[in-house]
């Protein structure tokens, strides 16, 4: 192991090695634990192969390959034409119906009372632009 490698190699390393806590370690902790982990498997598994000796036990090898029949030729299947899909519809309260021969609603029409102010304001000041108007208007407007 190198000293080199950047920390997260590091952790990476350790975490494959299988050592524990190795988040909360520090960079020579992690190297040196990393070694002890990796120099324990390495016994291990010569372990492992030792007993396997012994006991006259070969390694499993892997399964050689059957061959595959020649499949039979497929017709092929006609597509499936797909069905329109139609965008749900949502469904709406219906309107309050009004009353037959209930009066209308009368809606106000002209200046406002402010409106009305402003107005008032600027025929007693003649000289005064609309935008002052209304500035000066403001302190002696009650609503």
């Amino acid at each position: 192991m190198s000293e080199s490698k950047s920390l997260k190699a590091l952790k990476s390393e350790a975490k494959t090695a299988g050592v524990k806590g190795y988040t909360k370690l520090s960079r020579d902790e992690l190297i040196q634990k990393t070694a002890d982990r990796i120099e324990q498997n390495a016994i291990a598994s010569s372990v492992n192969l030792t007993t396997l000796i012994k006991e006259n036990k070969t390694v499993p090898e892997a399964q050689p390959v059957q061959p595959v029949p020649e499949a039979q030729p497929v017709e092929p299947v006609p597509p499936v034409p797909e069905e329109k899909k139609t965008p749900k519809k949502t469904t709406r309260a219906p309107k309050k119906e009004k009353a037959p021969g209930a009066p209308k609603k009368e809606r106000k029409t002209g200046p406002n009372k402010w409106q009305v102010h402003v107005a008032t304001y600027r025929e007693a000041n003649p000289g005064v632009s609309y935008k002052q108007a209304m500035t000066d208007a403001k302190a002696t407007y009650q609503a």
